[in-house]
C-alpha cells in the first residue's frame, strides 16, 4: 500500500473521482462492497485471491491512500460501477464508468510524489471548488448530479406521468411554496425521462421544454412551441373579431381548435426527433398573479389540455404536460374545468422530506463534490430545521419542519460551503453563516452594506416592489430584525398588493400605522 500523502494534483483527482463514483453507487456499506469483491473470486497478477478490507476502501474514498495494485482496485470499481448504473445509467461526468480511464488516472496518481506526512491528523484531500448546492435557486436539469433526497417523489411523479401516456390529461404537482416543486420537475423528472424511466422505450428521445406562464402565458407557450403561433394569439385575446391566424376556440370551435393544437405540437416534437413533447409548466400560479386576464389563462389551459389529450380513446396525445402550482392557489385552479379534472384524477402532492431524505440532500452532494462534512453538522442542521433525530414526527404534530423551509436549508448549505476549510464543511462555518434561520438575513446584510449610500434608496424601493408582488402571507421572510432597513423590512407582514397600492386594504390598523411611521426607515 502506498503512503497516505495529500498533495494536490493526480492524487487529489483520484480521490475526488473515487468519492464521486462511491456516491453515485448509492453510498453502499463498506462491508457489502468487500463481500461483493470476495464473491467475485478474482485473482491478482500472481494468482492469489483478491482480498480488500473495508478500511482500505475507506482510505481510498477519503483520499488517504492510493491502491498499490490495480487488480484490487479494478474489482472494487466493477462493483461500484455496477451499482452506479442501477442508480443512474448515464454517469454525471464522462469516463466515470470506464475502467481504462480509471487505470490511466490510477497510474498518474501512483506516479505522483507523496507529500510529507505530518505527525498530527491527516488533512482532507483538496476539493475541486465546485459548489454542489444551489442556495435559493432551483436545481436545473444540468444539476441532476447534485440533486439527492427526492428519489421517491421523482419515481411517484414518473408513475403518474406514465399513466397519462395512455389516457392523457394534465398531471398536476401541488406543494407549498419552497417545497421543491421546481427542482423536482427540472432536476428529477426531466433527467429521469431522458434516462428512459417511462415505460415507452422511445421516451428517452422525447424533447422536453420548461416554461413559466409569466404575464403573457400564451406568448410564453408560443415561444416554447413556435408551431402554435398559427393557433394561439401570442399577444393575448384581441377585442376585434378574430382572424384565421391566432383565432383560438372562439372562431375555430372547440374540436377544430384541439385538433390544430395537437397537430402543431406533434409537428414540433417530430422536428426535434421525438414522438411526443414533454412540457413542464412551472410556477403556474404566475398565470393568476402576473397575467390578470382570465380569458387568456382559460385559453392557455385549454391549449395545454388539448396537447396532452388523445384525439380518440386508445390513441396517443402528442404531448405530456406537467403543471406545478402552489397549494395556496388550489381554489383558483378548481375554477378552471380542465384543471379541476386534473386535480381530481392526476394530482400529486409534494410534502416534506423525511429525515433520511434530508440527510441525503445534505450529505450526498458533498460527497459527490469530494467534500467532507464535520461530524455532527448534519444533525445540527436537521435540528435547526425542526426535525427530531431518531423519530418520525406524527402527521400534523407540532415540531415537524415546514416543507417551505427547504430554501433556507439550501441557502445555509451554500453559505457554509463558502466558508469551507480545506474541502471540509464545518460547524463553525455553518454558525458563522447564521444557521438555517439567519443565513438569508446575513447575506442580505452583507449585500446592503456593500451598496454605496446613493444606491440604497433606489434598491430599497425595488425590494419593496418585489416583496409586494411575490411574497404572500403564507411565506413570510425568516430574517430576524437587523441593523439595516432591508432586514427590518423583511420581518414585517408582507403586503397583498404591489408597492404602489400600499397600504393594502387587508392590513390591520397597527400594521398601517407602523408602515406610515416616519421612523420605519
Amino acid at each position: 500500500m502506498v503512503g497516505n500523502g495529500h498533495g494536490s494534483g493526480p492524487r487529489t483527482a483520484f480521490a475526488e473521482r473515487f468519492a464521486l463514483l462511491y456516491a453515485e453507487a448509492g453510498d453502499p456499506p463498506l462491508k457489502r462492497v468487500t463481500a461483493s469483491v470476495a464473491r467475485s473470486r478474482r485473482v491478482d497478477e500472481q494468482g492469489r485471491p483478491v482480498r480488500v478490507t473495508a478500511q482500505r476502501v475507506s482510505d481510498w474514498r477519503r483520499g488517504r491512500n492510493v491502491p498499490a495494485r490495480f487488480s484490487a482496485l479494478s474489482v472494487v470499481l466493477e462493483v461500484l460501477i455496477g451499482e452506479a448504473r442501477k442508480q443512474r445509467p448515464t454517469p454525471p461526468i464522462p469516463e466515470l464508468h470506464d475502467l481504462e480511464a480509471w487505470r490511466e488516472l490510477w497510474e498518474q496518481a501512483l506516479a505522483s510524489p507523496v507529500a510529507a506526512v505530518e505527525s498530527g491528523p491527516a488533512e482532507m484531500p483538496e476539493e475541486s471548488g465546485v459548489c454542489p448546492y444551489r442556495g435559493l435557486a432551483a436545481f436545473q436539469p444540468e444539476d441532476s448530479s447534485w440533486f439527492f433526497g427526492r428519489e421517491r417523489s421523482t419515481a411517484a411523479l414518473v408513475t403518474r406521468l406514465d399513466n397519462s401516456t395512455e389516457y392523457g390529461g394534465i398531471v398536476v404537482l401541488v406543494g407549498a411554496s419552497g417545497a421543491g416543486k421546481s427542482s423536482l420537475v427540472r432536476a428529477g423528472l426531466i433527467p429521469s425521462i431522458r434516462e428512459g424511466a417511462l415505460a415507452d422505450p422511445s421516451s428517452a428521445t422525447w424533447p422536453s421544454a420548461v416554461m413559466t406562464p409569466g404575464a403573457k402565458p400564451l406568448a410564453e407557450l408560443v415561444e416554447r412551441v413556435p408551431e402554435l403561433s398559427a393557433v394561439l394569439p401570442p399577444g393575448g385575446l384581441p377585442d376585434d373579431p378574430p382572424t384565421e391566424r391566432g383565432a383560438g376556440p372562439r372562431s375555430l370551435g372547440v374540436i377544430d381548435f384541439a385538433e390544430r393544437v395537437r397537430a402543431a405540437v406533434a409537428e414540433h416534437a417530430r422536428a426535434r426527433g421525438g414522438e411526443r413533447l414533454v412540457l413542464v409548466v412551472d410556477q403556474f400560479e404566475e398565470a393568476f398573479t402576473l397575467c390578470g386576464d382570465d380569458a387568456q389563462v382559460q385559453l392557455f389551459v385549454q391549449a395545454l389540455a388539448a396537447a396532452c389529450t388523445p384525439e380518440r380513446p386508445g390513441g396517443h396525445a402528442p404531448a405530456l404536460v406537467v403543471l406545478g402550482v402552489r397549494a395556496d392557489f388550489y381554489g383558483r385552479c378548481l375554477a378552471i374545468p380542465e384543471l379541476a379534472d386534473a386535480l381530481q384524477e392526476r394530482q400529486m402532492v409534494l410534502g416534506p422530506m423525511t429525515s433520511a431524505e434530508l440527510r441525503e440532500a445534505v450529505a450526498r452532494p458533498a460527497r459527490a463534490a469530494g467534500l467532507q462534512l464535520e461530524a455532527g453538522l448534519v444533525e445540527l442542521m436537521l435540528r435547526d430545521l425542526g426535525v427530531r433525530a431518531g423519530r418520525t414526527p406524527v402527521h400534523g404534530a407540532r415540531g415537524a419542519y415546514d416543507a417551505g423551509a427547504l430554501p433556507l436549508l439550501s441557502h445555509a448549505l451554500l453559505a457554509t460551503w463558502q466558508r469551507r476549510q480545506a474541502g471540509r464543511l464545518t460547524i463553525a462555518g455553518y454558525r458563522a453563516a447564521g444557521g438555517i434561520q439567519g443565513a438569508v438575513a446575513a447575506t442580505a446584510e452583507r449585500a446592503w452594506a456593500d451598496l454605496p449610500r446613493p444606491r440604497r434608496a433606489p434598491r430599497a424601493r425595488c425590494c419593496c416592489a418585489w416583496c409586494g408582488s411575490a411574497r404572500t402571507p403564507t411565506t413570510p421572510a425568516a430574517a430576524p430584525p437587523g441593523r439595516s432597513w432591508w432586514a427590518r423590512r423583511a420581518t414585517r407582514p408582507p403586503p397583498r398588493r404591489p408597492w404602489r397600492c400600499w397600504p393594502a386594504p387587508g392590513w390591520s390598523p397597527s400594521t398601517r400605522a407602523r408602515w406610515r411611521s416616519p421612523t420605519r426607515r
